[in-house]
């Protein structure tokens, strides 16, 4: 017999229910029911207003840091103005956003900034 996540959860709360009414000197405490009568704590609307570090809003600023950029040690640069810091971890590049801590790997932004950021010289040419 199966039994969903739903109709299992239940059954759990149901039993610890029974044992809780019943057999007092187990001395058991409420422990799965304790989770259900939890409730989420209010987002502050300051937070809301902020960047969050979505995805989307990431890949709008590697665009701008990109489209910016002559060499990748400009690319780093520009990235720390927008509140991110270039990782890579092997050979996959990605950018940390500082406020969220959130890992992106360019890549899964958009394959197109890996492709442009492999193409961006690591020092610019000077001219001697």
């Amino acid at each position: 017999m199966r039994l969903s996540k739903g109709r299992f959860r239940e059954i759990q709360v149901q039993l610890e229910r029974h044992v809780l009414e019943t057999m007092p000197e187990l001395e058991q405490s409420r422990a799965i029911e304790k989770d259900t009568e939890r409730e989420a704590p209010e987002k502050a609307p300051e937070a809301a207003e902020r960047a969050t570090g979505q995805p989307g809003e990431i890949a709008a600023l590697v665009h701008e840091a990109l489209s910016e950029s002559p060499d990748r040690h400009a690319f780093r640069e520009q990235l720390q103005a927008h509140g991110l810091v270039l990782y890579i971890r092997g050979r996959t590049p990605g950018v940390v956003h500082l406020e969220s801590g959130k890992k992106h790997r360019l890549k899964t932004l958009n394959p197109d900034f890996l492709t442009a950021f492999e193409a961006l010289p690591e020092k610019r040419l000077t001219e001697t």
